[in-house]
Formats: C-alpha cells, structure tokens, sequence
C-alpha cells in the first residue's frame, strides 16, 4: 500500500462545511414550515460559470422523490431557465405557473413535482449566492414576511459562506490531485488517488472502476486506514455479480447514492462479502464529457452523504478523468515507441536468425516484451496444419520442454484459438480477457498447459497459407486488452509473419542449394560440407570414418532411350 496523505486541514474544512450545510437545512425547514409550502429549495450559483445547482431542499408527502431528480439538474446554464433567470438578474423575486412555463421550466416543475414556483435571488452585500424555490407559489402569497425575508437572508449567507470554504477544500484536493497527475505511470497514480479520497471524504474505502470494452473494471481500491487484504482485492477485481450502483452510475451517467445495506444498489452478494452498508458513485468523464469509468466509496455503516461529499466526488472524478486521459496518452506514447524499438530488434534478429526456430523465438520475446505479458510462446506448423515445432519464452526449460513434447505433432486446426485467429473469415488477432470465463478453449490445450489466466494469439500468415500462431498472456489472472493494444498485435502480426516467413524462405534455399530436387538427398555441395564437419569430427574423437559409393549400371542408357522423365 503506497501511503498518501492529504493536505492538512482538508478534513476540518469538510466538518466545517458540514456543519454550515446542517444549519441551512435548518432554515430550509424552517422556511417550509412557516409557510407551510410543499417544497423549499436552496439552488447555488456558481459565477465562474453562470450555472445553477440544486444544493439544499425540503420536502412534503409526494415531494420527497424531489431529491433524487435533482441530479439532473447539477451545474444548470441559467439562461437555460427563463424567465428564473430574468428575474435573478434583476434582483426581483417572481412567481411562475406550470401554464406559463415551457421547456426546461416546464421539465424543472415537473421534476419538482409542483405546479407553480416562487423564486427569488440569495443576494449577500451585492453578490448573488443562490436561489430560493418555493412551491406552491401561492405559499407565499402576494408579499413576503419579515419572518420570510430573515430566514431567506440566513440562507443567503449560508450559501455565500459554504461556496467560499467548498472553493477552498476543492482547491486543495485538485492540487493533490494535480500533483499526483504529473507521474507517469497510472498504478501509481490511481493508488494514492483513491488512498487520499478515501480519507478526505471520510469513507473506509474508496475504489475506481474503468470502462473497457464497454465493461467496468475494477482497476484500483484504497482503504482510508491504509489497511487492504489481497484475497478481499482479488474477489473485489472478479465479483460472483456486478455492482449495480456502479452499473447504474454508467448507464445514467450521474451520482447515485445508496445509504442502507438495504439498497437495490448494494443488496446481496456485495453487501455480505464486503460489508458494504452505504455507498456513493460518480462518473469519471474526460474532457470530452465521455464516462471514462466510475469512483465509488463506500462506508461499513449506514449514512447519509451529504452535498458536499457528492460535490467534491463529482469534482475528484473530473480531475481523475483528465489524470486518466493524461496517462492514457503517456502510455500510448511508451507502448508505441516501445514497439517501434522492439520491431525494429525483430527484424534485426529476424536477418541474423539461422533457422525458423530462432525467428520464432525472436517473435515470441518481442511479443512478450512489448505487451509486458509473463509468458509467449510461437509455435509452427506443415501445409499439413500440423504443428512441428514450438518454442516458450518465459518459463523454465522443464516447462519449455513439456510444452514442446505436448504440442508437437498434434493438429493446430483443432484448437479454438486457431480457429478464431486464423480460420476465421478474417484472420486476425484473438484475445481473451479471462480463459476462466471464455468457455471456449479446449481442456489440456495450450493455455491451459501453460496456466494463462488471459490470452491473446496472433496469427502467422504467409502468401502460402498459415505459419504458426503466437500465443501470450498473463498467469496472473483475467486482462482487459485495450484498444491501442490491439493495433499494437496487429502490427505484430504483420512484423512476426515477414520475419519469420524470410528466415523460412532462407532455409529453404539453404536446403535447396545442399540437396537434390528429386530425392531429396544431399547433393555433390551437401555430400562435400557433411563429409567436411564428419571428418573434422572423426578427427577429434578418433572414430574411423567410411564412404559407401552405390551406382547404376546403364543408367545413361536409360535416359537415352526412355527420356529424363521415365529415368527420374
């Protein structure tokens, strides 16, 4: 566990942010109360951005589902909100009627389950803080009271004061943030991430989960106290079932809460394993807006998140986004210049390569280095599709050498992963994020032999038909193979399949210029430098040496007579 803790202060800032927040439910209640209204709503204005935000409500009866529609309505353009908006800018309160109201108003009322509003501006001195909603708007009548305006100008202050000690408390956590974006590696990055999250929103766990291939990943969790347990972090990273918050946060792309272990969200298998008891869950987008993946954190013990937590989780997983996007682009750019190295000491290797043998191990150490995987392995095969030879790179030659036995001689077009790889309408790369779930891997086959949690095979095509297929991956466990690794096979398999199919064509030639045609025995050149390296050999161990001599009588008369042809 990489400790990092965050700036000092940042937690006494959030309890004093807190504590403020209590106090204007208070007076949002109060509020109600007093009027005897159906809905009292605090909205924060942000004038960086011109947008409003849902902050603080209270609620009656059939207005308590109010709440959770007002995430949708989080960082509002005001001018969205005509004629709330007009009404703001000329420091006026003003009173709307579902009649009147058209576009956004009119999906905002109904949101709020109200047919009219009464609106106004939380001004402090001269600078707008927030809003006031109030519905219906006939709560407050034609004019508003002394009692009303106190309670409206508490608010004003309230609003004034938590924006000021939020900016600050954010301010600090983009800066940990921020310097924690500049390394380079992402591991690293996403640990003392959510190590430092965890603590400053006062969660036993925080944990980011990423989108790849349209699945969410469980990439990292931290625990506030620094304590963490591998075999809990495996059943974390392979759950029996998914996460339904966290699903729920992608498909909406908003935050969700879930404050009880009763919730729908967290109920069941992950509640029970991980005594998950309430948990919050935000996107993390990218620049672009697009969800990146999700930041979850979550408590042993029921509770309620306040605006605060969401507020700082939202604004941790914008600076989580733009940290990922960064890093992403970093390990891009490694892995392509990585491969482009590699590649080249491929080719380098391939020229040099006396047999297939050796351009096939070549293939399959770049292959390993490249992708960073803990084993690969090329293997072979005749026009038959039979396989003839195999070699492993990263493992012992004990392994090495069961795996050769195992694999040579046997049809490589009875393997699944041939099949997709190479007997496929379009050859190409086969992966697979985890062989434990493909279910379409032959038992005792290849990957199973080698005990590869992942896979990813890369064919060998020549213009003559299939070489051999690469095969590599990870013992560790499943692997979600990203998109820029994917090309990156590609152009392996493109780069393997010329090296390999050269050092082929070398050894044909080299075969070709010591042997004859029709009998495949060594010609006068293959006699001469077999007999040279067997009398040199002879001469070192003493043996004796003999040279039988066998001839055709007649033989020319054969071809004089019955042509080349019918002598061949």
């Amino acid at each position: 566990m990489e400790s990092h803790q965050p700036a000092p202060g940042l937690s006494g800032k959030l309890d004093s942010i807190e504590a403020t927040e209590q106090d204007l439910a208070k007076t949002c209640e109060s509020l109600r109360d007093h009027l005897s209204a159906d809905l009292v709503a605090f909205w924060q204005f942000n004038p960086d951005t011109c947008t409003i935000s849902p902050f603080v409500e209270s609620a009656t009866g059939r207005h308590a589902a109010v709440t959770q529609a007002s995430s949708r309505w989080l960082d509002t353009p005001l001018s969205d909100l005509a004629p709330i908006s007009e009404a703001v800018e000329r420091r006026v309160s003003a009173t709307s009627y579902a009649t009147e109201a058209t576009g956004h108003l009119l999906a905002l009322l109904s949101d709020l389950q109200t047919g009219s509003l009464w609106y106004g501006p939380l001004i402090l001195g001269n600078r707008l803080s927030g809003l006031v909603m109030i519905g219906p708007a006939t709560a407050v009548g034609d004019e508003i009271d002394s009692v009303t305006t106190d309670l409206i100008n508490s608010a004003a202050a309230a609003v004034t004061w938590i924006r000021a000690d939020r900016v600050q408390a954010q301010a600090e956590l983009f800066l940990d943030l921020a310097e924690i974006g500049t390394e380079q590696r992402l591991g690293p990055i996403l640990a003392r991430a959510c190590a430092g999250l965890a603590h400053l929103l006062e969660v036993r766990r925080a944990s980011i989960f990423l989108v790849e291939e349209n699945v969410l990943v469980p990439r990292m969790s931290r625990f506030a106290d620094g304590n963490t347990d591998a075999q809990a972090w495996e059943d974390f990273r392979h759950p029996r079932e998914p996460l339904a918050l966290v699903e729920e946060v992608l498909r909406t792309g908003a935050p969700q809460i879930a404050e009880d272990p009763t919730s729908p969200f967290i109920a069941g298998w992950w509640s029970e394993k991980f005594s998950t008891n309430a948990a919050l869950g935000v996107p993390i987008r990218s620049d672009g807006k697009e969800i990146l993946g999700v930041l979850l954190l979550d408590s042993a013990q029921p509770r309620a998140f306040g605006q605060v937590h969401i507020r700082l989780a939202l604004a941790a997983g914008a600076q989580l986004g733009r940290v990922l996007e960064r890093g992403k682009r970093i390990a891009d750019r490694d892995l392509r210049m990585r491969a482009v190295a590699a590649i080249g000491d491929l080719f380098r290797a391939g020229v040099h390569s006396s047999s297939v043998l050796e351009a096939a191990e070549a293939v399959a150490r770049t292959t390993k280095q490249v992708l960073g995987v803990d084993i690969a392995c090329t293997y072979l095969v005749d026009k038959y599709e039979r396989v003839t030879e195999v070699v492993t790179v990263g493992v012992d030659a004990e392994t090495a050498e069961n795996v050769r036995m195992h694999m040579v001689g046997t049809l490589a077009s009875e393997s699944r992963v041939w099949a997709n790889a190479v007997s496929a309408p379009v050859p190409g790369p086969h992966l697979l994020s985890c062989i434990d779930e493909s279910g379409g891997l032959r038992p005792g086959g290849l990957a199973q032999t080698l005990g590869l949690g992942c896979l990813a095979a890369i064919p060998l095509m020549s213009s003559d038909g299939p070489l051999g297929v690469v095969i590599c991956g990870d013992v560790r466990g499943p692997r979600a193979w990203h998109r820029s690794e994917r090309e990156l096979l590609s152009q392996l398999a493109f780069s393997a399949t010329i090296v390999v199919d050269n050092a082929r064509l070398r050894e044909t030639e080299r075969h070709m210029a010591a042997h004859d045609d029709l009998t495949g025995l060594a010609n006068r050149r293959g006699f001469r430098d077999h007999l040279r390296r067997t009398l040199a050999q002879a001469q070192r161990s003493g043996d004796t040496v003999a040279v039988m001599l066998a001839d055709l009588d007649k033989f020319k008369a054969i071809n004089d007579n019955l042509g080349h042809h019918n002598g061949d």
